[in-house]
């Protein structure tokens, strides 16, 4: 016979912001199921605008599966229905979740569900289809947001984050009709309106050929521009300094040239495989293609020199893993370029210790050691060969220098 509930947390998620109802519609169902069977909830969870997919981002979810661990607080978790528990993809994370609550004396009880809290075949079946059909749906859901934005991107418009310096945002309505350039923060002015890129104040426009020109034909790297920013005054959307981060950022972004690309980069957490949106000449351009292919090349160039200069690091950080006293007479018996290939591309000596992870004086106070050492076993071995040679009858003067071929 099981023993009766008498204190229960409850757990409660929504996806979006926009679902008011579903708190209190789950709230109402969880108190209704507690009230009939006499049980009093002791802690309530809750991971509003959350999505179910991911455990990371599930901070109430989080701690409720921490405090079943370290508290005996309540013997019971309350969850509307299974896809509140979560919509993992891998379906086996649900049942681990839930099990890890049952392991330390807390039952997962779905109040919503048909099966209850008794373990049985059918209830394990139904469970186990629960959770490939929330998993199944969020995976659908996110095809068709993908598809969605592909949608919107084909007919001009643009989608995500803020754009980049010398653009600006602008409503456009459903029939295509510029309303208003947005200021940072502001939304637009309906639900089904749309974003188009514009160019920002002249002012800006230039400062934006200004720094591709600098990059491109000046030579000068994005550190500098970034002091010349500072020492100007230039300043980004939200008033703060242009950094060499966002210099960086910049002088990458097609919208330079006209063009809007979107899902380049495929993040981990991404559930649907999908290829990049792009579509070309839908926003105003700034600078020509000549100018463009020149930064590109550079930046190619310098993530080249990257790469080769990251080979080299790991391959002196192997060197001396090998040999912890490491010095640049021995890189050509590791591999590694002599002693001037080495300066020209990672720098001094210190330099080139310290980007392999190793401390430049630690190091050089372990080579004097080691030559001091030396010295002292050079100085015994000596005394040792002069007090041999007397007792052979040898007239022999030592006077505690190392001894060097030829001196005695």
């Amino acid at each position: 016979m099981t023993t009766p509930l008498r204190f229960a947390a409850q757990y409660i998620r929504m996806s979006t912001d926009k679902q008011d109802l579903s708190p209190s519609v789950q709230k109402q169902a969880i108190a209704a199921y507690a009230a009939a069977r006499n049980v009093e909830i002791v802690a309530s969870y809750e991971d509003e605008g959350r999505s179910g997919v991911h455990l990371k981002n599930r901070p109430a979810l989080l701690k409720l599966l921490g405090d079943v661990t370290a508290s005996k607080q309540f013997s019971a978790v309350l969850v509307y229905d299974v896809s509140r528990w979560g919509r993992f993809q891998d379906t086996d994370a649900a049942a681990y979740y839930e099990y890890h609550c049952r392991l330390h004396g807390a039952e997962v009880i779905y109040v919503a569900e048909l099966f209850g809290a008794e373990p049985n075949p059918i209830a394990a079946m139904l469970k186990g289809m629960k959770r490939a059909m929330a998993a199944e749906y969020s995976r659908e859901l996110a095809s068709k947001c993908r598809a969605g934005q592909h949608v919107v991107i084909m007919r001009g418009f643009q989608i995500g984050a803020l754009p980049p310096l010398g653009y600006r945002r602008c409503s456009v309505s459903a029939d295509g009709q510029r309303r208003t350039v947005l200021d940072r923060g502001q939304r637009k002015l309906a639900v089904t309106d749309r974003i188009e890129w514009v160019l920002a104040p002249q002012a800006e426009v230039e400062l934006v050929r200004r720094i591709c020109h600098m990059y491109a034909v000046d030579g000068l790297s994005f550190t500098d521009i970034a002091r010349l920013g500072r020492v100007e005054g230039w300043r980004a959307h939200d008033g703060g300094r242009i950094t060499n981060r966002s210099i960086a950022t910049l002088v990458r972004n097609e919208a330079l040239i006209g063009n809007f690309a979107w899902g380049r980069r495929k993040s981990r957490r991404s559930i649907v495989a999908c290829s990049p949106s792009r579509l070309e000449d839908c926003v105003p351009r700034i600078i020509d293609d000549a100018t463009w292919a020149r930064m590109q090349s550079r930046i190619a160039f310098e993530i080249e020199k990257r790469h080769i200069e990251g080979e080299l690091v790991e391959k002196l950080r192997s060197a001396l893993d090998k040999d912890p006293l490491l010095t640049m007479r021995d890189l050509r018996a590791h591999g590694l370029p002599g002693r001037h290939a080495l300066r020209s591309r990672l720098g001094p000596w210190a330099t080139c210790l310290e980007r392999a992870g190793r401390s430049s004086a630690a190091h050089q106070g372990a080579l004097l050691e080691r030559a001091r050492q030396h010295r002292d076993h050079a100085r015994e071995f000596g005394h040792a060969m002069a007090h041999a040679l007397r007792e052979n009858g040898h007239r022999v003067f030592f006077g505690g220098a190392p001894l060097r071929p030829g001196l005695c």
